[in-house]
């Protein structure tokens, strides 16, 4: 049973930061639009994996009630984490941690060795972001139980 937990728990950060990373990828514009595509196949697919027909509900469309009126649930990016909690566990942290961490060192390293006088301004975004996200959750990361 400690199998699935864990397996849970890693599709759903797998989900997590796929949906944030396909998101920031379209709006920035620095990869192709097929990869784009090809990126959030494989996020849903681990969306699906990790919490079925509801996970799917729920963040495209289907809400449970908000507790506050100042809820923004009709953007569909603040129904992530109702999509993924009951998924969610010390495993999905250490996911997005190291992903985030993985795709801004990437992005970084990408800056340094592209031989272009002016080199992309989106790369810079996507590593500032994917570094700062990793500080961020490696707090919760750290206090989770990951087992």
């Amino acid at each position: 049973m400690a199998y699935r937990t864990t397996l849970r728990g890693v599709l759903a950060g797998l989900a997590g930061i796929g949906i944030v990373l396909t998101f920031l990828f379209a709006r920035i514009g620095l990869v192709s639009p097929e990869v784009v595509v090809g990126f959030a196949v494989a996020t849903l697919t681990a969306l699906f994996a990790s919490g079925g027909r509801t996970a799917f509900r729920r963040l495209f469309g289907r809400t449970p009630p908000t507790d506050s009126p100042a809820d923004d649930a009709d953007w569909w990016l603040a129904r992530l984490e109702p999509a993924l909690e009951p998924s969610w566990n010390g495993w999905s942290d250490l996911v997005v941690t190291v992903g985030l961490a993985v795709v801004g060192l990437g992005a970084f390293g990408l800056i340094v060795t592209v031989r272009t006088d002016d080199p992309p301004i989106e790369l810079l975004l996507v590593g500032f972001f994917g570094l700062t996200g990793a500080l961020i959750s490696i707090g919760f990361a750290i206090s989770g139980d990951a087992g």
